[in-house]
């Protein structure tokens, strides 16, 4: 790894003030959520959240970040409407 990329890399932790190891747990709960929606009842793990929050919550969030993401990889992947992504971004 050279200077650059380790000061961007610094840099850019800075600016967003998030922790990568944060971001990485948010990425597996979203992924293990997605895998919920497909297992059945019985053989669901037990995680702390499915204690506390009914099921069909879950899915409902679930789906709900999902079509987010489907909507800003659509707006990003077209490149007429791609400059719209960092003021989306920046709006919400």
């Amino acid at each position: 790894m050279d200077v650059t990329s380790v000061d961007r890399e610094n840099s850019i932790k800075c600016v967003l003030k998030i922790n990568p190891v944060d971001l990485r747990e948010m990425h597996a709960q979203f992924y293990d959520r997605l895998l919920i929606v497909l297992m059945p009842v019985k053989y669901q793990p037990d995680y702390i959240y499915l204690r506390h929050v009914k099921l069909l919550r879950v899915h409902l969030f679930t789906l709900i970040q999902f079509i987010c993401f489907v909507i800003m990889w659509v707006i990003k992947s077209i490149k007429e409407t791609s400059i719209t992504f960092p003021v989306m971004v920046t709006i919400a």
